[in-house]
């Protein structure tokens, strides 16, 4: 019974501002946060990117024999959603985990040319990467929050509101660049040479 403290893992929570998020790999994101005291701190996220498929339930049996010989594809279920926003309530829908969120484009063409171009509603593929992933996770850029990383894997408690008017400002920097063309004329023109480029942080 003494031992079972070692069981646990400390979580360290950071508070601080959402500053970047961009893909790393085929299921990773990179998530940048500024802290409260100002420090940058990078970390990485494991995230596998959705999609979703709409038709008739006899229409979404179809593809489903399809899904498991694809290599696109990770998993896949059927899962009550408002796959339009015209849709005044949830409906079943076909989710399916994108194995690799490049190939998004290729597997969508499949699924239409599988229902003749009519069976089957795609939705969420042209949402960037980026984008899906501050959807899912149900944050926005600059939001105030606390994350807390458990074996690569991030949770956020959000602190902010994305409708907030009176919102605190992250400890950013600035950087000036400052070109200083070679006039060969009375006033500056495009196609001066660069003399010098400055940069001021």
């Amino acid at each position: 019974m003494r031992g079972w403290r070692g069981g646990f893992r400390r979580l360290d929570p950071v508070r601080g501002w959402l500053l970047d998020v961009y893909p790393s790999g085929l299921n990773g994101m990179t998530v940048w946060i500024i802290a409260e005291n100002g420090e940058r701190l990078k970390f990485t996220d494991r995230f596998t990117r959705r999609i979703y498929v709409s038709g008739r339930m006899r229409d979404l049996q179809e593809p489903t024999r399809r899904l498991a010989r694809s290599r696109s594809v990770e998993d896949w279920r059927l899962v009550e959603k408002r796959a339009d926003v015209m849709d005044s309530k949830p409906s079943k829908v076909l989710e399916i985990d994108i194995a690799d969120y490049r190939r998004i484009p290729y597997f969508a063409r499949r699924i239409l040319w599988l229902g003749g171009y009519e069976k089957y509603r795609l939705h969420n593929i042209d949402v960037p990467v980026s984008q899906a992933y501050m959807y899912e996770k149900d944050v926005f850029p600059l939001a105030y929050l606390t994350v807390i990383d458990y074996e690569g894997r991030l949770s956020y408690i959000l602190h902010d509101s994305v409708e907030s008017i009176d919102y605190a400002l992250p400890p950013l920097r600035t950087a000036w660049l400052h070109i200083r063309p070679e006039k060969t004329s009375v006033s500056p023109g495009f196609n001066d040479p660069i003399g010098a480029v400055e940069l001021d942080v």
